[in-house]
């Protein structure tokens, strides 16, 4: 994506301006891990694109609050030498007496996604001994987080392999390794192909324990990580919109129109604000929470001056709760407004589908949660064309709806162009 001058001049002057090609200490929101290293590479601030995340977990020797130890081994080592290693990384440091905990990992790894430009299908996880184990571990617990991984000298739970039957896997042992021996990463080795799982398995026949300096010396592990990427379903959609943002690149100072189907769908949107510079990034069938894992790719990086968003309705169908919706959309606002903090932000209320219609009361639970967000915050706006749809019963207009009962018609969509037009022009 191209980048104007006006843009780079608004990156720059954003609070992520940070430190290239240095690795930095930092510490966390969470109770347990207070300690890690980042690394940002060289080029972080030339762009506004995505970058590739490696996690690297360390063994019980760097466990503590040195957080100089963590560069003892493997990529925190290398990175203090090769400025441009080609992703980011954040190398957490586990307290003493401790073992890796999963959860805690994980809220360090939203974190770290919120804050920085990271690409979420392309977020990769290695560790060596105590870290090999909590490598196989994590990527257990959250398969759908990592799109490969690369155990180093550690072992796992072979019951649970199963779980990693769609996760690329390349471990490695040294065959004279004596402290944890290479039995324990082949029973992991062996579940995961019984699984029908991608996994490689490199032995080293004369390496001991320290099977990781061949491991992270070699280039082919980075180019194994690089080649691949959490597949999604929306794929074809972020082809389309790199495709659109190549041929014309939408100018910071745009509306974004982001969110699920409803906007996805709105066909003549551009025809209904015609002196806007206007984009749609609707995702069909996306949860708030997608919209936080791909904010990048949706509407952080065309810098608007107004950002449109519907989205909650598939997440209260799934099961979600009202408190859940809003819990999720208050961490959306959060991303937004770190990155951008001028931006008017524009919900439009969870509409009363006839298709859902037993999920009413959750809908205005949600809505109200939102609304009540909403109304303490600067420049932010509840667009409620919830009340606005419903009939003098309290019962979904069913005129402003299609066949399928969920989805809004063109009349449907008069009334949100109606309500929606004081925000806009």
């Amino acid at each position: 994506m191209k980048i104007s001058l006006v843009a780079m001049i608004i990156i720059l002057c954003t609070q992520f301006i940070y430190a290239q090609g240095n690795q930095e200490p930092k510490k966390t929101k969470t109770d347990y891990l207070q300690n890690y290293l980042l690394f940002l590479p060289a080029d972080y601030n030339k762009d506004l694109r995505p970058w590739p995340l490696m996690i690297f977990l360390h063994g019980s020797g760097e466990r503590g609050d040195d957080i100089s130890l963590v560069k003892t081994h493997g990529p925190p080592k290398i990175v203090e030498q090769d400025k441009n290693f080609p992703f980011m990384l954040v190398s957490p440091q586990c307290p003493a007496n401790r073992w890796w905990n999963p959860g805690e990992l994980k809220l360090l790894i939203d974190e770290v996604c919120h804050h920085h430009r990271v690409d979420p299908q392309r977020i990769y996880l290695t560790g060596l001994s105590m870290g090999g184990y909590g490598t196989w571990e994590m990527a257990m617990h959250y398969p759908e987080l990592f799109a490969a991984v690369a155990p180093i000298c550690g072992g796992g739970d072979p019951d649970n392999a199963c779980r990693l039957k769609n996760i690329p896997v390349w471990a490695f042992h040294g065959g004279e390794d004596h402290v944890v021996l290479p039995k324990k990463s082949e029973e992991m080795v062996e579940a995961v192909k019984a699984c029908g799982g991608a996994v490689k398995y490199t032995l080293y026949p004369e390496a001991g324990h320290d099977s990781w300096t061949e491991t992270y010396d070699n280039p082919d592990l980075y180019q194994w990580f690089l080649s691949l990427q959490k597949s999604s379903r929306w794929d074809k959609d972020f082809e389309k919109f790199e495709k659109e943002d190549a041929t014309r690149a939408p100018l910071p100072g745009g509306v974004v129109f982001t969110g699920s189907s409803s906007i996805k769908k709105w066909k003549t949107l551009s025809k209904d604000f015609p002196r806007l510079k206007l984009i749609n990034r609707g995702l069909e069938g996306s949860q708030i929470g997608d919209l936080v894992r791909y904010h990048l790719k949706v509407m952080v990086q065309y810098q608007p001056k107004t950002l449109v968003i519907y989205s909650g309705e598939n997440d209260i169908d799934s099961g979600k709760s009202p408190r859940e919706v809003s819990r999720d959309f208050i961490t959306l606002f959060g991303i937004v407004r770190d990155y951008l903090p001028e931006t008017r932000i524009v919900f439009i209320s969870i509409k009363p589908s006839p298709a859902r219609k037993e999920k009413i009361e959750e809908i205005q639970k949600a809505n109200l949660a939102i609304s009540e967000f909403l109304a303490k915050q600067d420049n932010a706006y509840f667009v409620d064309v919830f009340n606005a749809m419903l009939d003098k019963d309290g019962s979904p207009k069913t005129d402003l709806f299609a066949e399928d009962k969920g989805q809004i018609n063109e009349q449907g969509y008069k009334l949100w162009k109606k309500m929606l037009k004081p925000y806009l022009e």
